[in-house]
């Protein structure tokens, strides 16, 4: 008897306790509360509070206003804009909410839809935030580097340069564009002929220059989708040469004579190839996550290709200090006539204010992928079975920042007979116009 009075009695404190609760959690008690932990900037409880008040049905413009203040001070953007966006449900066109939603967007790098949604703002506050004097060219850019391959006695070193700039169309949408110029010289040896030791040391050369312009629009569309369609050009210019070592001599020399060896000969073939490709991708933001569904098609080395890619990453701070994501990339080639698959995990991150650290693993199989909404072209012949990559980039200045990459390319070659990998370093330069 005395243990079942016992849970008798704690059964009781508890739905009186959860009784009491509901009496007194009211719009007054509820606006008290949360007012006295809003001016103590208490951002922590005032994150409990004011969601165990939403919770028992007591929701208004000021509870909404104070909780997107409170993620917003614990830099919590993506749950801060979405009790501002409650609050303006409340108050229509409040000013102060609407700032911080253009501030939410900025600080978690969505630039295009910071600037797309202050087109609403009245003209007061374009003016305090300086909206109408942003800068139309946005950031330019300068990269280069070089690929080196293990196999250099096959292939040369890759070289490149790029330029890059994005601008904003009327606070609309953006333009990024990209030239590019890329060199590399390979070298073919023959496979050795026992029955003819002079062909086995017949070697090809060849260069090869490639070209590359890509346009990319990125379009906000209002309650956070975005689209972002991008075409590419790619023209390439190649000239092989082709050595023959001189010719044995003919007729057997006199004995005591030197032979007179006849002149070897040299071929040069020279040509110039364009590809095109066209990309559109299609993101939505839900809460933390971030979903994107991309297209490409693309005609390049006499072969069509169609490849989709499906990404989900998830930011669990509620800002671009943590990211983490996954891509699934089925591609195929030829009307279908062969179909594969390739994944890429890759994470972000912000170990200390102005640096940025990612990283991303690609595994793949059947032929070669194109990357970045149709920004990167792996278009050599050989198979690029996986890679590593690694990219730091650090804000020197509000304006200007530096940037390196690294990676670690593996591929097969097509005939399957040897492996090798490249190793890719290159760096960049950043200017953002203030």
């Amino acid at each position: 008897m005395h243990y079942s009075r016992t849970y008798c009695l704690i059964i009781f404190v508890f739905f009186y306790s959860y009784a009491r609760s509901q009496d007194t959690m009211n719009s007054s008690t509820v606006e008290n509360n949360s007012y006295r932990l809003y001016m103590a900037k208490n951002w922590n409880e005032l994150e409990k509070y004011g969601n165990v008040a939403i919770e028992h049905g007591i929701d208004y413009y000021y509870l909404q206003m104070r909780l997107g203040l409170a993620y917003y001070e614990q830099h919590n953007y993506l749950k801060a804009e979405e009790h501002f966006r409650e609050a303006i449900t409340f108050n229509a066109g409040d000013g102060t909410a609407m700032e911080y939603i253009y501030y939410c967007c900025l600080f978690n790098g969505r630039y295009e839809e910071a600037r797309w949604y202050s087109k609403s703002f009245d003209e007061p506050l374009k003016h305090e935030l300086k909206i109408d004097s942003l800068p139309c060219v946005s950031a330019i850019t300068f990269e280069g580097g070089v690929e080196r391959s293990d196999s250099n006695k096959s292939f040369g070193n890759l070289y490149y340069g790029a330029l890059g700039m994005e601008q904003y169309i009327n606070n609309s949408f953006s333009l990024f564009h990209t030239i590019k110029y890329t060199t590399q010289i390979d070298h073919l040896f023959l496979p050795a002929n026992p029955d003819d030791s002079i062909a086995n040391r017949t070697r090809n050369y060849s260069k090869i220059a490639e070209y590359e312009y890509y346009l990319k629009a990125t379009i906000p569309l209002g309650n956070k989708w975005v689209v972002s369609p991008a075409i590419h050009w790619l023209g390439v210019a190649t000239n092989d040469t082709l050595r023959h070592p001189p010719s044995p001599p003919i007729v057997r020399p006199a004995p005591g004579t030197k032979p007179v060896l006849i002149p070897g000969t040299e071929y040069d073939t020279s040509f110039f190839s364009n590809y095109y490709l066209g990309s559109l991708s299609i993101e939505k933001r839900i809460s933390y996550f971030h979903i994107a569904l991309t297209e490409t098609v693309a005609h390049v080395d006499s072969n069509t290709s169609i490849q989709e890619q499906v990404s989900l990453d998830y930011s669990p701070f509620g800002n671009s200090n943590l990211i983490i994501g996954f891509s699934i990339i089925p591609h195929t080639q030829n009307k279908f006539s062969t179909n594969y698959e390739a994944y890429s995990p890759y994470i972000s991150c912000r170990p200390v204010k102005g640096l940025t650290l990612s990283a991303s693993y690609i595994q793949n199989q059947g032929f070669n992928i194109i990357q970045y909404n149709g920004y990167y072209v792996d278009n050599i012949l050989d198979l690029t079975t996986s890679s590593w990559s690694v990219t730091g980039e650090y804000h020197i200045t509000p304006g200007f920042s530096i940037y390196a990459i690294y990676q670690l390319i593996n591929e097969e070659n097509t005939t399957k007979d040897f492996t090798y990998n490249y190793t890719l370093l290159s760096a960049g330069i950043k200017i953002l116009p203030q």
